[in-house]
């Protein structure tokens, strides 16, 4: 009868009260434990079957990438004591055991007497490696090789046991049985973290992506027995309010990594990875995302023999991973034109920390600010390549302003503030415009952020003549100006003239006031033109011009036209101060859209000595705004009829415009219904008056709206 124990995987052999416990010298090297235990006459002699050396140990610096042991299998001395039995059969079972003191069955092999030297063997479990065995040689000797795995190194196996379970049948006699084990203490620290292939520095790089460089790596590109080495990355960032999934690894290999200062058999690495594809919303958020990598380094085997098979993988241990801080960036950007002093005033708040995970966890991250802050300007229509720097501020500086004072009026500038890495200097020093990032648009990820200004100049003066002084030419003039340190000039041409002229007389203005007034002499015949003239930050600024003479006697104090309250007319009225009984004076209604400048004679029949005036204006056009002016003329010279004043009162006016009011409606509470009528009332306490309120435009001044 055969008798077959198979031990469990995972335990230790139950050895029974009488076994044998032995510690032998391995000629190999060290010592291996020994094992025994048997029935009867069976291994009457432990000795005589403890035979085992380590006849290769793994050394990954000398290129050993598995281990042989030789152990005796057979417990008879020669054939004839074989031939002695009727039945036997061996059956072998081997383990590697890992850090935590577990044990796994790796593979398990047997032999029969009818096999003679042919040993059948299978692989149970090749996580922590790949075994094969020799067939019998020597009799009763047998070869194990152990080519251990990534996975080996990772749980850190220790020891390799190696089981033998033997049933022997007597003829005629009786069935025994017996156990052997071996087990060897094994070093494999030749893999870990750091080596062979060393540690990676990981920073962000001027591509845009994360940039690992190894130093010191071993050659072996030329070694048959490597098909290839390198690095497989992992990269972690935070998204959607946890952290990414990881994706695909990136693994590099000896086609895409960059060598360098080779020598001595060691070479330096290095390589770009940036995993963030279009798919996520970081894509080309390069710099201001923090990152997680976590990495570890390999080597592709080639074939040896049938002891390594072909791609046989020695992954060495995952490294702890490293956190790549992100860089800070600006995260809004004001302007403040102070067209007074010609200056822009820039300022822009900046990103202090990002959400990102830590390979536990979602943290906030602390940015980093090795770098310097930069403001560029350009003209928006010339496009951002012909920006021109204004100034930097260090990256650490929390004051996060600068002040432009190379300026023109009239321009559209937009400022771009951005963040500069010193490690992106020496690329990106004179072309900043071109920083790695999503060329189709802006994102919220990007080292920079800008802002558009207009430094139109924006002042208005108005000149008036104040037609109540008949002896003088009392010219006024309002300014929307701080007047405070500014000179102010009269220029002037008489009728006819082409040039103008500048008064000598000085001219008082009070800083606190928003209107000034000069008195000058003048005649009722002779026009003279007038305008006012200061000078801002190296620019001329003016009035309107204003042709003056003194007055005739009798002027127009008032004019008003209707504004809507007509429907598709216009109602002018006017006011005539002193007018004068005897001589009739004529009239011109005069109009312009608002916010042009040639004025329209629309009625010249007016003549009369009234001192009140109407006129309707049946030709405007509906929905368009008007200016009106009124201006007089009389026979005050002889042989001619002259402009005897040209009021500058300006009024505005347009006919009633029909219309749909759309607009929204905004609940408090309550339920929102249907057909709701919205009443449009006039903002005044005359709820009485049948006169409809239009406002549609605010007009100042002197024709400008």
């Amino acid at each position: 009868t055969l008798m077959l124990v198979m031990l469990a995987g995972g335990s230790s052999p139950a050895w029974a009260d009488t076994f044998w416990d032995k510690t032998n010298t391995d000629k190999g090297g060290g010592t291996y434990r020994f094992k025994g235990e048997s029935y009867n006459i069976l291994l009457n002699s432990a000795d005589a079957y403890a035979n085992f050396e380590t006849v290769k140990r793994f050394d990954i610096g000398n290129d050993q990438f598995y281990f042989d042991f030789a152990m005796r299998v057979y417990f008879f001395s020669n054939a004839s004591q074989e031939a002695f039995v009727e039945n036997f059969a061996f059956d072998g079972e081997i383990y590697v055991v890992t850090a935590d003191d577990v044990s796994h069955k790796i593979a398990t092999w047997t032999k029969k007497r009818a096999e003679a030297t042919t040993i059948s063997y299978s692989t149970t479990d090749d996580r922590w490696g790949i075994i094969t065995t020799s067939q019998i040689h020597g009799y009763a000797n047998l070869s194990v090789f152990y080519a251990p795995s990534g996975r080996a190194f990772e749980d850190g196996v220790k020891r390799i046991i190696m089981k033998q379970l033997i049933a022997v049948t007597y003829p005629g006699y009786y069935a025994t049985s017996a156990k052997i084990q071996y087990e060897k203490d094994l070093d494999l620290s030749g893999i870990a973290t750091d080596k062979p292939m060393p540690k990676p520095t990981v920073e962000w790089g001027t591509d845009g992506k994360l940039a690992f460089k190894a130093t010191g790596v071993p050659d072996k590109r030329n070694n048959s027995k490597i098909g290839s080495q390198g690095y497989v990355v992992d990269l972690y960032y935070y998204e959607n309010g946890q952290k990414s999934d990881k994706g695909n690894g990136y693994t590099t290999g000896m086609n895409n990594m960059t060598y360098s200062n080779v020598r001595d058999g060691k070479m330096d690495v290095s390589f770009s990875h940036w995993q963030l594809t279009s798919q996520t919303q970081y894509a080309n958020a390069a710099y201001t995302v923090p990152v997680y990598v976590d990495y570890y380094a390999y080597m592709r085997l080639n074939k040896d023999g049938n002891i390594v098979p072909s791609g046989h993988v020695l992954d060495q241990p995952t490294v702890e991973g490293v956190l790549v801080k992100p860089f800070t960036r600006p995260v809004t950007v004001s302007t403040d034109f102070d067209k007074w002093n010609k200056k822009t005033l820039v300022k822009w708040t900046r990103q202090t920390s990002a959400k990102g995970f830590n390979g536990r966890e979602v943290v906030s991250v602390d940015c980093r600010y090795e770098g310097k802050w930069h403001v560029l300007r350009y003209e928006k229509q010339k496009g951002v390549g012909t920006y021109k720097e204004i100034g930097t501020v260090d990256g650490n500086q929390t004051k996060l302003e600068l002040t432009d004072t190379d300026i023109d009026y009239d321009r559209e500038y937009t400022y771009r503030v951005v963040f500069l890495p010193t490690i992106l200097e020496a690329a990106y020093g004179t072309k900043m415009h071109q920083l790695p990032g999503y060329a189709g648009s802006h994102t919220d990820y990007d080292l920079w952020e800008e802002a558009t200004v207009s430094t139109a100049l924006g002042v208005h003066i108005t000149l008036t003549q104040d037609m109540s002084d008949t002896e003088k030419v009392r010219l006024k003039w309002q300014y929307s100006i701080a007047a405070k340190g500014l000179t102010w000039y009269i220029e002037y041409k008489p009728t006819g003239g082409t040039t103008w002229r500048e008064r000598t007389e000085t001219i008082p203005v009070d800083v606190n006031q928003t209107e000034a007034t000069a008195d000058f002499s003048g005649s009722v015949c002779e026009a003279v033109t007038y305008r006012i003239k200061t000078r801002i930050s190296g620019q001329d600024v003016y009035s309107d011009t204003l042709m003056t003479r003194l007055s005739s006697g009798s002027y127009i104090k008032n004019v008003t036209a209707t504004t809507g309250t007509e429907q598709s007319v216009v109602k002018v009225e006017w006011d005539v101060e002193n007018a004068d009984p005897t001589n009739k004076i004529k009239y011109l209604v005069k109009r312009r859209p608002v916010g042009t400048e040639e004025w329209t004679t629309v009625s010249d029949s007016i003549s009369d000595t009234k001192e009140h005036y109407e006129w309707t204006d049946t030709r405007p056009q509906t929905g368009t705004y008007y200016e009106y002016t009124v201006e007089a003329y009389g026979a005050v010279c002889p042989e001619q009829v002259e402009q005897a004043k040209m009021d500058g009162l300006v009024t505005p006016g347009f006919s009633q415009a029909r219309g749909t009011i759309t607009g929204h409606i905004a609940y408090g509470s309550g339920t929102a219904v249907k057909g709701v009528r919205v009443n449009l009332v006039k903002s005044t306490a005359d709820q009485e008056s049948d006169q409809v309120q239009y406002l549609s435009r605010y007009i100042e001044g002197a024709g400008k709206g």
